[in-house]
């Protein structure tokens, strides 16, 4: 290949012309401007390592996730709540904390001499989750939800889970 340095236009910088192809030098002044989406380019993959990399050591940590709502969840979901107080009175359920991990807003109540706990999940829309703890060694739990996601998360050892998605908390 025979190249060779023709200098034309000498406000453009030096020209570098093989055969039909003329390739403007990076050494002129306006050059790293006209290249700047082949940087973008170059960098994205970095970016989009970055990002996964923030996201999995946030992930990894979920107990800095959780918030505690100090003043309740909000107005429309304790309006939505307290449709439902009859029925927890009823079960001798006592409200224990309300928390937001991540989107979702949490109220959990524990049910009087059980070890029983009631959740309300307010997301996209409202679920419910029943977790029952059978003995304090192992932590056995029971866990049944009326969530479609049961069950693509991880559980933790001595959980099981069940899910009945479209049902009331009586059925549940």
């Amino acid at each position: 290949m025979n190249a060779t340095a023709v200098p034309r236009r000498p406000a453009d910088g030096l020209y570098i012309q093989s055969g039909p192809i003329i390739l403007r030098s990076m050494h002129s002044a306006g050059s790293i401007f006209d290249n700047s989406y082949l940087l973008l380019i170059a960098a994205m993959p970095f970016i989009v390592a970055g990002q996964v990399y923030l996201l999995v050591r946030k992930m990894s940590e979920p107990e800095n996730m959780m918030q505690s709502l100090p003043g309740g969840l909000s107005a429309d979901k304790q309006q939505i709540l307290s449709s439902y107080q009859d029925w927890l009175n009823a079960n001798d359920l006592q409200h224990l904390t309300s928390f937001q991990f991540g989107s979702i807003q949490v109220a959990t109540f524990r049910q009087r001499d059980a070890q029983r706990f009631f959740s309300f999940y307010f997301h996209k829309k409202m679920t419910f989750s029943i977790e029952t703890y059978f003995d304090d060694t192992n932590f056995t739990c029971l866990d049944t939800s009326t969530s479609g996601s049961t069950g693509m998360f991880p559980q933790r050892p001595n959980q099981y889970q069940q899910s009945f998605p479209n049902v009331s908390p009586d059925e549940a």
